[in-house]
């Protein structure tokens, strides 16, 4: 097996610096949550950002409501079931079966929030990292005002959704201060950092008299403060979570990245490979793309590859933190021969044929899907893998390849 090398040619005038590796691709969690944090526009762009481009953004929503507020609400919301020493509880969107709890009055806010989210979450992108993402989102788009650097909050994946309600405990209006403060050390904080919380978490978004009708008229809907639109000060965001869940490091763009990789196997013994690579400028910051094909022979075969971006007189290397960007050519999805489709958004079907290296003497082929099925009083799907058998259907002449199909 080889290593080969593509070359970009690049043609901005900005300097084109390779930053410290941040993760090695690929790594199905991270790639995606990387997608939709930083890729909000242009080729690929994911959006997510949509709905908070500015913290007053909210119109979609009815008089007095932002969606910034509310996706922090939502996060707060759902990371306040949290008792830190027992290790349970936490952001894991255990709010999808909390929304109706009486500590949960305004269940709109979450039930928008999550139906807004689940149009990215995924089998690899969990409900509980898009709240925290919307957090995250939600605070930036909340500190981008005039004369004012805008707050980047670190993000981490690799929260794990809630099967079952977290325990009750959320702070209310009419609780005392004893009361607050314990729920608030239950929550891992001290009351320092409740007041903090409280305070600086409330400085933008409002009252809404129809969910508080003792605290505003039910026709008005009350700002906290004359600036709304502005996080006052730096929001504490935690990222607590259940015991035993493992957060990643800090997700940030890598330098140059693959995306939508295909190799197809072809009958004259070829392998061709076609995809994008997609080159970061930390200075813009933006994102250039570039697509590519190449086909090389089956018998030589491709391991991995180097990306080298000449610009100008300068060129640089990136080899994916020294191991090369990996192929993997041993079992090959065919996507010229597969199908897949979903019929009202309930049912789905997959047909999938794979390329698979004879030599390697498999003696069963399975395929693992990850299916999404509804959890009962929860808004947000639990995903189920259902194991499938893959059937020889034809070789691939003078290649070393056979089909299979599930």
């Amino acid at each position: 097996m080889l290593h080969s090398r593509l070359f970009l040619l690049h043609t901005l005038l900005l300097p084109f610096p390779s930053p410290t590796l941040a993760y090695t691709w690929p790594n199905p969690q991270t790639d995606i949550l990387e997608a939709i944090y930083y890729q909000q526009i242009g080729y690929d762009g994911r959006r997510f950002s949509a709905f908070v481009r500015t913290c007053e953004t909210g119109n979609n929503l009815g008089a007095g409501r932002t969606n910034s507020a509310e996706w922090i609400r939502t996060a707060y919301h759902d990371m306040a079931t949290a008792d830190v020493e027992a290790g349970i509880g936490g952001m894991d969107a255990s709010i999808g079966f909390e929304r109706f709890r009486s500590e949960n009055v305004g269940y709109h806010a979450f039930t928008d929030s999550l139906l807004f989210f689940a149009d990215f979450m995924s089998a690899y992108s969990s409900m509980a990292d898009l709240i925290a993402l919307g957090a995250v989102m939600s605070v930036t788009a909340c500190t981008m005002s005039p004369n004012r650097k805008p707050l980047f909050l670190p993000f981490r994946g690799g929260r794990i959704d809630a099967t079952e309600p977290g325990p009750f405990g959320i702070p209310e209006p009419h609780h005392d201060l004893a009361s607050h403060t314990n729920s608030f050390k239950k929550q891992g904080f001290n009351a320092t950092e409740m007041i903090g919380l409280v305070a600086c978490g409330h400085s933008l978004g409002g009252v809404n008299g129809r969910d508080f009708p003792t605290i505003v008229p039910v026709k008005n809907d009350s700002k906290f403060d004359t600036s709304q639109s502005v996080l006052d000060n730096n929001m504490c965001v935690s990222n607590t979570v259940p015991k035993g869940v493992q957060l990643s490091e800090v997700i940030t763009p890598i330098p140059v990245k693959p995306d939508n990789l295909f190799i197809t196997i072809n009958d004259n013994g070829g392998m061709t490979i076609k995809g994008d690579i997609r080159a970061w400028h930390p200075h813009a910051p933006s994102f250039e793309w570039w697509n590519f094909t190449t086909t090389v022979p089956v018998s030589q075969g491709l391991a991995s590859f180097t990306v080298e971006v000449i610009d100008g007189s300068h060129s640089s290397i990136h080899d994916n933190g020294g191991n090369g960007f990996p192929l993997q050519t041993d079992l090959i999805p065919q996507t010229q021969l597969s199908c897949s489709a979903v019929y009202m958004g309930r049912a789905y079907m997959l047909n999938l044929t794979v390329a698979v290296r004879d030599e390697l003497n498999f003696q069963d082929i399975k395929l693992t899907v990850p299916i999404p099925m509804r959890q009962a009083e929860s808004m947000v799907p639990r995903f189920e893998s259902h194991v499938l058998n893959m059937e020889k259907t034809g070789i691939i002449p003078a290649t070393g390849y056979s089909l299979y199909t599930g």
